[in-house]
């Protein structure tokens, strides 16, 4: 099953990638960045190719749809609220949750909103397979696991408003914050302490929850 992975992974790199040109353009020929380019079409294909057509589903109602439809003065209320409140000890989850579709909904409605949560779960596969083939050093390995990000089947909510710019950018925080921690054995201890000021578990009954610079998201 490995070895079928690892021929997969080298045979879609070479639909468009020529080796001898790739050697000659450095580190920023096609090869390098084919399987970003990959993972990208995937999850559009996977996950927003009918976004034109999609609503507000289940909680994103009650988020998405009142931060639409609020004032600005409304909103700034709902944001002051979850910061003063504390508002279930992730502040920051209410605050993108508000905010993003409050912005958003000046600029083209539900079908920006399904835009930026495109973005957003492209730019965490992308920090994903980078993370992993850094920790791995095996590409195979990278592309094998961003595929079961991408494509997991157990998780039906990927595509939720309320997933996407609450837990998705928990989750980039993460990310960015592991990245971090492991480039700062090369460049210096300033960003393993910005690290450490990044994302952290805080486990909660439901899920677990992330806290960026000390509030959880």
């Amino acid at each position: 099953m490995t070895t079928f992975f690892m021929n997969l992974s080298r045979r879609l790199s070479g639909l468009l990638v020529n080796r001898r040109n790739s050697e000659s353009d450095g580190p920023a020929s096609l090869e390098r960045w084919f399987p970003f380019l990959f993972f990208i079409a995937l999850i559009w294909v996977s996950r927003f190719l009918l976004s034109g057509s999609f609503g507000l589903y289940e909680d994103d109602w009650h988020f998405s749809g009142i931060a639409m439809t609020n004032t600005a003065n409304e909103n700034m209320g709902r944001i002051s609220s979850a910061v003063s409140t504390f508002w279930q000890g992730r502040p920051l989850h209410m605050i993108f949750l508000t905010l993003i579709p409050a912005l958003s909904s000046r600029f083209g409605g539900v079908n920006t909103l399904y835009l930026i949560g495109f973005f957003l779960l492209s730019l965490n596969a992308c920090f994903f397979y980078s993370l992993v083939n850094k920790v791995s050093r095996r590409q195979y390995v990278a592309f094998i696991a961003t595929l079961f990000f991408c494509l997991y089947p157990a998780d039906t909510t990927f595509s939720f408003l309320q997933h996407l710019f609450g837990i998705q950018t928990s989750l980039l925080f993460l990310l960015l914050a592991l990245h971090l921690y492991l480039d700062s054995q090369d460049h210096g201890p300033w960003r393993r302490i910005v690290a450490y000021l990044g994302p952290a578990e805080k486990p909660r009954p439901a899920a677990p929850q992330l806290i960026p610079a000390g509030i959880s998201c």
